[in-house]
């Protein structure tokens, strides 16, 4: 079984819409979890965020990233991140514990308009809002008028 040998501290972790207490999430083998940051990253109207695995942490086997990790400029919120289990057992992640790194990188000019997504201001990990793509509409409508 793997697991990490260090004690965690008491601490909380939002899981999709649960909150989880206690001193261990369990990741189950080859599965994922939506969890997100415990601090609420802003960036500003000429900055990116990315955010990555620790690389201690994803020689163990355990990714937070599995598509998402790029920030839109203008971002301001907690960041969703989906904890993957890579191992063909279960996996003790203890709650609280440093998984990610966030770089920042400022861009050559600012967008025309802020950042105004689906997820902008987000307080607890969010699940996925497909339906709100604004795209969505446009194929609709060349379905329906080919």
């Amino acid at each position: 079984m793997a697991y990490i040998r260090h004690e965690a501290k008491e601490a909380t972790l939002r899981v999709a819409n649960k909150t989880v207490r206690g001193r261990f999430i369990r990741l189950p083998p080859h599965g994922f979890v939506i969890a997100s940051t415990l601090e609420r990253v802003g960036t500003k109207k000429d900055i990116v965020a990315s955010i990555r695995c620790r690389s201690s942490l994803a020689r163990t086997g355990i990714d937070i990233v599995r598509g998402a990790g790029w920030g839109d400029v203008g971002f301001d919120g907690v960041w969703t991140i989906e904890i993957t289990n890579h191992l063909s057992v279960p996996y003790y992640l203890p709650v609280g514990l440093r998984i990610g790194q966030m770089v920042f990188f400022r861009t050559e000019s600012p967008p025309e308009r802020p950042y105004q997504g689906k997820y902008s201001g987000s307080t607890e990990p969010a699940l996925p809002k497909l339906y709100a793509d604004r795209d969505l509409a446009t194929l609709i409508e060349i379905e329906e008028n080919p």
